[in-house]
């Protein structure tokens, strides 16, 4: 987190950064205050990944969208379609041998 707090500063972009579990969210956030929510969840939290996205319900912005990065992305896929979010916009990475999948969800 403290690259990316640099490297905004530097560009003059204003994010603001946390490392809080996903419960949290709508604490640290007002009602469609958040442009944008990027994550890497751990694949096996499905408590924290129904709460992002329920989460994201209320604090996104009406055009506001959460990314995802992982290597188990159908299992997040899964819980956002229940959740009614809408998956696009896919990417690969390799890193080391293990494929990751970067996909924008957006709300329907």
């Amino acid at each position: 987190l403290q690259n990316a707090q640099i490297n905004s500063h530097l560009a003059g972009v204003k994010i603001n950064l946390s490392n809080e579990p996903p419960e949290f969210l709508n604490t640290l956030f007002k009602e469609k205050e958040v442009d944008l929510i990027i994550t890497q969840p751990k694949f096996y939290d499905n408590h924290g990944i129904n709460e992002m996205f329920s989460a994201g319900r209320t604090i996104l912005k009406e055009k506001g969208k959460i990314v995802v990065v992982s290597d188990k992305i159908n299992v997040i896929e899964k819980i956002a379609e229940k959740q009614g979010w809408n998956g696009k916009k896919e990417v690969e990475i390799i890193n080391g041998g293990v494929c990751y999948i970067v996909k924008s969800f957006k709300k329907n």
